[in-house]
Order: structure tokens, then C-alpha cells, then sequence
């Protein structure tokens, strides 16, 4: 097990199996919950989403979903280090059939799904279910955000941009309707490599594409590593 530090000095436990990447990052700064407001991290991994959001300082209300035990174990530590004024819960659990003490009331919903529905699946079973959309679709995914949040509350979702126009009808069916996109490119890449978007429950057609995002090779996305792994 390893330890990263945030850029205000909030702790996340990874493991060689439970890390993260840009993409988690990126989705964590597109939408982030104000105080006094309930949000949820759903496909949670570590925490590390929920984490850059409690790393802010603003007191809120999180949880923390996650179905791989040793991850959903990761981002408990990660909300048990934890000493500013949020109130973290972790939730270990299968998002198909879970239902949170605040279906209904919360506000954001932020969610980095598997992103692959075919090829070869990694012969780790934590690996797979992060990454392989064998055990949590996307429609599984609409659905458990339409019964959590209330109406005009938000789920953000990334995603591989060559999957946009599967995400963006999903999202539409499940009358989640899509509100802001954004693409994200590396410096000197021509085509992007990741899709943020950002869907309100039961509100009118409306999108708004944002200025893509453009990352500088080799730029640091948060603070530093732990110099000395738990």
C-alpha cells in the first residue's frame, strides 16, 4: 500500500491494484459540491474523487460507493485520515441494488465508470471490474443516479471520447439530460482523450460544450507521493 497527498494534505490510500489516474482528477475539478450540500462518489475506487473534493475544505456531505472490498477498504482509510469539516461515509456495496440513507436529496453525483465493453479482461478480478463493464453499465449507472438525486441534481460522468454518443443517449433515457461537455487533449495531440460531461435529473434539452481542456505534458495534476509507502 502506498500513500499520495493532495495539494491541502488529504491522505489516498492506494494499492498496485486501486490507484488512479488523470481522468479521476480531471472529472473531480469539472463539478465539484458546495457547502452544505450531499454528493456522492459512485464507482469510488480508492476515494480518490470524493478525496480532492474533501482536500477543498468546504463542509459537505459525502459517500463513498465502491464494490471491490480491498478498494472500498482504501477509501475508508482515506475518509478515516480525514480531519477537516466534511462528513465522509464510505458505502461498500453493488451500486445495482444499493440504496443510500439520501436517495432523493443529493446534489452531485460523480462517477468514472468502467470504460470498456469488450477485448480481454485483466485476469485480476479488481482490475476487471474497474475497467470492464461486465458487473456496472452505463444504464445501471443513469439508473442509480435518477433514484439518488433530486430534481436539477447533477451526475458527471468521463469517459472515452469514442463512447460519447453512447454516454449522452443514456444519460437522455434515463432523463438525465446532458448540460455541459467538455473534452480534455494532451499538449501536441491532435484528438482528445477523455470526455467530461455533466447531466441534471429531469431538466430541458440544453448542452453546453466548454472550452476543451488542453494538459501540458508532464504537469502535476495534484500534490506529491508520500515519501515513505504504509
Amino acid at each position: 500500500m502506498a500513500v499520495e497527498i493532495l495539494d491541502q494534505g488529504t491522505r489516498v490510500f492506494t494499492s498496485p491494484a486501486h490507484t488512479f489516474g488523470s481522468d479521476a482528477l480531471l472529472l473531480a475539478r469539472f463539478c465539484r459540491p458546495k457547502a452544505g450540500q450531499t454528493a456522492v462518489d459512485l464507482c469510488a475506487g480508492c476515494g480518490i474523487v470524493g478525496l480532492e473534493w474533501l482536500d477543498s475544505g468546504l463542509a459537505f456531505t459525502l459517500y463513498g460507493v465502491e464494490l471491490a472490498p480491498q478498494a472500498a477498504g482504501l477509501m475508508a482509510q482515506g475518509y478515516a485520515a480525514y480531519t477537516g469539516p466534511a462528513s465522509p461515509a464510505p458505502a461498500e456495496g453493488d451500486a445495482r441494488t444499493l440504496t443510500l440513507p439520501c436517495a432523493g436529496l443529493v446534489d452531485l453525483i460523480a462517477c468514472n465508470p468502467p470504460y470498456f465493453t469488450g477485448g480481454p479482461a485483466s485476469p485480476c478480478t479488481d482490475r476487471a471490474r474497474a475497467r470492464h463493464e461486465g458487473e456496472f453499465s452505463l444504464e445501471e449507472m443513469a439508473a442509480f443516479a435518477y433514484r439518488h438525486l433530486r430534481d436539477g441534481g447533477k451526475l458527471t460522468v468521463c469517459h472515452k471520447p469514442d463512447q460519447a454518443a453512447r454516454l449522452l443517449a443514456v444519460l437522455s433515457a434515463h432523463r438525465l439530460e446532458p448540460k455541459r461537455l467538455q473534452t480534455v487533449r494532451n499538449q501536441g495531440k491532435n484528438t482528445p482523450w477523455l470526455v467530461l460531461v455533466e447531466a441534471q435529473k429531469n431538466r430541458r434539452p440544453g448542452l453546453i460544450w466548454e472550452p476543451e481542456q488542453i494538459l501540458k505534458t508532464g504537469a502535476a495534476l495534484y500534490g506529491k507521493k508520500a515519501e515513505n509507502p504504509v
